[in-house]
C-alpha cells in the first residue's frame, strides 16, 4: 500500500525509496528566508514545519524532487492540492505519481521506461524498487543509464573531477544526485552533456540562477546550444511542428536529438548534415 509523505519522510519508516528523503541543511539554505521566526532549526524541527505548511507552500524536500515544477507539469495534482485531497504534490508523488509520472525536470520517466527492457513496473516490484525513478536513483546513474537526453553522467562526472570535486563524493552518491546537488548548493554550474552549455545559454539570454533548469521548466522555445536554432529547426519542418502542437516533444531540439540528427536534418541554417 502506497504511503503518504507524512509517513515516508519519518526517519523510523522502514520503507525507503531514494526520492523519499528529507534533507534538512538543503531545506534550511534553499527556505531559510521563508521560515517563520521561533522554529527549531533541527532536523526535526525542519521537518514539521515542512509536513505541516512547507510542502503546500511550494517546498520541496529534497533536490531531487521539485514540488513547483510537479506542479507546472501537472496542472490537476496542483489543484489536488490546492483542494486539500493531497498534502502537496511530493505527497500525490509518494501516493501515486512515482509510478507514472517524472518528479523532477531532468529525470524523463517515459524515456527511462522505454530505453531498457528491464523497466516493467512488474519487474520492479519483484525487486523491491518504488518505481522507476527511485530504480534509477539507486542504481540506474550508477550504470550510468540515459534517463534525460541532455544529462551524461559519465560527461558530468569528468568535468566535476576537473572542477576539484571529489570523485569519491560523485562515486557514492551518483553522478546524478551530485549535479543536482551541486546545481543547489551554489556551485558553478557545470555542462550535463554535451548538448548543453549553461555559460553559453546564461549569455544569449540573459538567465541568471540555474541555465538547465530555466530551460527544461518552460524555456524550451530557447536555443540550448549555439549549434542549434529553435526557431529555425521548428520554421523549415512542418511535421516537427505538429508533433510540438501535439505534444509528443517538448521541443524541436528534443525531436532533433532523438529523430532529426539520424535523418540528417539540419539544426541551423549554418550546418548541413548531408555534406
Amino acid at each position: 500500500m502506497p504511503l503518504p509523505a507524512i509517513q515516508l519522510l519519518q526517519p523510523d519508516c522502514p520503507v525507503k525509496p531514494a526520492w523519499a528523503l528529507f534533507d534538512p541543511v538543503w531545506y534550511l539554505k534553499c527556505y531559510g528566508d521563508f521560515l517563520p521566526a521561533g522554529i527549531a532549526l533541527n532536523p526535526l524541527g525542519l521537518l514539521a514545519h515542512y509536513l505541516q505548511s512547507g510542502g503546500r507552500a511550494g517546498h520541496s524536500p529534497n533536490p531531487l524532487f521539485d514540488e513547483m515544477y510537479y506542479r507546472a507539469a501537472h496542472p490537476e495534482i496542483g489543484a489536488l492540492v490546492e483542494a486539500g485531497h493531497f498534502a502537496s504534490g511530493f505527497d500525490h508523488f509518494c501516493r501515486l505519481g512515482h509510478r507514472f509520472l517524472s518528479g523532477h525536470w531532468l529525470f524523463d520517466e517515459a524515456l527511462y521506461a522505454g530505453q531498457y527492457d528491464d523497466m516493467a513496473l512488474e519487474n520492479l516490484d519483484g525487486k523491491k524498487f518504488h518505481g522507476r525513478y527511485d530504480h534509477y536513483l539507486r542504481s540506474g546513474q550508477h550504470e550510468h543509464r540515459l534517463a534525460h537526453p541532455l544529462f551524461d553522467g559519465n560527461f558530468y562526472a569528468a568535468r566535476a573531477i576537473a572542477a576539484g570535486d571529489d570523485p569519491r563524493m560523485i562515486e557514492r552518491t551518483g553522478p546524478y544526485a551530485h549535479f543536482l546537488y551541486r546545481l543547489r548548493m551554489g556551485a558553478p554550474e557545470l555542462p550535463p552533456s554535451i548538448y548543453f552549455d549553461p555559460v553559453w545559454y546564461a549569455e544569449r539570454h540573459g538567465q541568471a540562477g540555474s541555465a538547465i533548469e530555466h530551460y527544461l521548466r518552460g524555456a524550451e522555445c530557447f536555443d540550448p546550444v549555439p549549434e542549434f536554432s529553435e526557431a529555425y529547426y521548428r520554421e523549415i519542418h512542418p511535421d516537427v511542428r505538429a508533433a510540438l502542437e501535439a505534444r509528443d516533444f517538448a521541443s524541436g531540439y528534443r525531436h532533433f536529438l532523438q529523430i532529426g540528427v539520424f535523418e540528417l536534418r539540419r539544426p541551423h541554417p549554418e550546418i548541413d548534415l548531408v555534406f
